[in-house]
């Protein structure tokens, strides 16, 4: 902190934390949070973190200039809890400068910034502080990149959502179910990789959830498929605007016009054996609409469903993993 001044008043120059509730300042490790506008507006009044506890520091702000009022702070600095809205902040700017950065990476850069005592001493946990940061990191994605989206359909979705990590495409398919004002959007994500494993697999689970889908859409749906040790992958994921039979039809459709053929002189029919999904009479409808031969046993019950390991090797579940996570 820089300090110049007599008496009950000095100068200082603190550190403005970004990511918290309320303005806060970080003056030499203490902290202050804003009180009120001072000045007819013009100015901002801090009080230190202690006020409670009868410290008497306060901070006055007018632009760029801060000057502090009641003497020293009456009790010790608080290391930990000044250090980890230190670290927050450090991450928000970090996250803010590159959405495309990992948490790792994130960490990471936020250690070489403040060092690594103070960044071990802001951090409850690193596991506690990944899952903390992604809920973060999607919720300034989110705000910087689709502004509202709850009242928006005209988002676009920048270029670098369109692709995976090894520069591959993801974004499947982006149209519009209708005609006219009266269409709506379908987006369908998907990678080359996803869709090898998924026309090698005998078995599909196919199912949708509201609960986490933006408010713009009606659910978002997700194709799985059944590979080794009777385990499935999330390998299509879209979101639908509505559950009728159209849409399912729409995107089954659209899935199966981009998977690959498993092998060279394979047939052109390349659907699985079994598709499980739950009784709703629009997608078995669809389903049946797109599959030429649903006397195949698409709905049975799960004792008489093959789900024997499929042909789909552990090296391309890892690469499919570590490429489109």
């Amino acid at each position: 902190m820089e300090v110049a001044g007599v008496q009950d008043k000095v100068v200082v120059h603190p550190t403005v934390l970004e990511g918290t509730k309320k303005p806060t300042l970080d003056i030499d490790g203490f902290l202050l949070y804003y009180h009120k506008d001072i000045q007819s507006g013009a100015g901002k009044a801090y009080r230190c973190d202690n006020y409670r506890q009868g410290c008497r520091v306060r901070v006055h702000q007018s632009g760029q200039h801060y000057e502090q009022f009641g003497g020293d702070h009456h009790h010790v600095r608080p290391e930990s809890k000044g250090s980890r809205k230190r670290v927050c902040s450090t991450e928000v700017t970090v996250a803010k400068r590159s959405m495309l950065l990992t948490t790792n990476a994130v960490l990471t850069e936020t250690e070489a910034t403040l060092g690594r005592e103070t960044t071990a001493t802001g951090m409850v946990s690193t596991e506690s502080e990944k899952r903390t940061m992604r809920r973060d990191h999607q919720r300034l994605y989110s705000a910087i990149i689709m502004g509202d989206i709850s009242k928006a359909t005209a988002f676009t979705i920048p270029p670098a959502l369109q692709v995976n990590k090894r520069d591959e495409r993801l974004l499947l398919s982006d149209t519009r179910i209708g005609d006219g004002e009266g269409s709506k959007r379908l987006v369908i994500f998907g990678s080359p990789l996803a869709l090898q494993i998924l026309v090698k697999c005998r078995t599909w689970l196919m199912d949708g959830t509201f609960k986490s889908c933006p408010e713009i859409f009606t659910q978002i749906y997700t194709i799985h498929g059944v590979v080794i040790d009777r385990k499935s992958l999330p390998l299509i994921f879209a979101y639908l605007p509505a559950k009728n039979q159209l849409t399912y039809k729409t995107l089954l459709q659209t899935v199966k016009e981009n998977l690959p053929l498993p092998q060279p002189n394979a047939p052109e029919e390349v659907f699985p054996q079994y598709i499980i999904t739950d009784f709703e009479k629009a997608a078995i409808n669809a389903i049946r609409d797109v599959s030429p031969e649903p006397k195949l046993g698409l709905f049975v019950s799960l004792e008489t469903v093959d789900l024997s390991p499929s042909p789909v090797h552990a090296t391309s579940i890892n690469a499919l993993q570590s490429a489109d996570r």
